[in-house]
C-alpha cells in the first residue's frame, strides 16, 4: 500500500479518465491525492493491525469498484484512455482492433476490481488480527 502511496504522489499531475474524458488540472490532482492518502493509511492501519485499516480496506475497495464501474460503464472515458495511452500514434489503429482492446482494458479492470475484492475477502477472514492491534512498540495487545 505504501508503494502504491508513493506511485500515486508522483503521479499527482497525470491525467485520469474521469467522465468520458481524460483529465488533468485539479481533478488529476484531487483524484491521484485521494487515493494517495487512502493507501498510505491503508498502509500504516494494516502494518499497525489497526482496526481502522482494516475499515479502510473496505472503505478503499468500495471507493475503487465505484470508480472502476463509472470507468467500464461510460465508453467515452475508456476511448478517450486509449487514445491517450497510445499519445499521437494514431497509425496503431490501423493494426489494431479498436474493441478487441477495449474488452481486454476492461477484462483487466474487473480483474484488477477482483483482486481488490479478494484482498478485502482476505482482510475479512482475518478481522480478529485487526481487532487486537498493537501496542505502539508493535507488541500484540493483551
Amino acid at each position: 500500500m505504501a508503494l502504491s502511496a508513493i506511485f500515486e504522489a508522483f503521479s499527482l499531475t497525470s491525467e485520469v479518465p474521469l467522465l468520458g474524458a481524460v483529465r488533468g488540472g485539479l481533478a488529476a490532482v484531487l483524484y491521484h491525492l485521494t487515493y494517495s492518502v487512502l493507501f498510505l493509511a491503508m498502509g500504516i492501519g494494516l502494518w499497525r493491525a489497526q482496526r481502522w485499516g482494516y475499515q479502510l480496506v473496505l472503505i478503499g475497495t468500495l471507493l475503487y469498484t465505484i470508480d472502476k464501474a463509472l470507468y467500464l460503464t461510460n465508453r467515452e472515458s475508456m476511448e478517450a484512455d486509449m487514445l491517450h495511452q497510445i499519445g499521437g500514434h494514431g497509425e496503431v489503429w490501423q493494426l489494431i482492433d479498436k474493441g478487441s482492446v477495449l474488452q481486454l482494458m476492461s477484462l483487466a479492470t474487473v480483474l484488477f476490481v477482483a483482486s481488490w475484492w479478494g484482498f478485502a475477502l482476505f482482510t475479512y477472514i482475518r478481522r480478529d488480527y485487526f481487532s487486537s492491534g498493537k501496542s505502539e512498540r508493535g507488541e500484540a495487545k493483551e
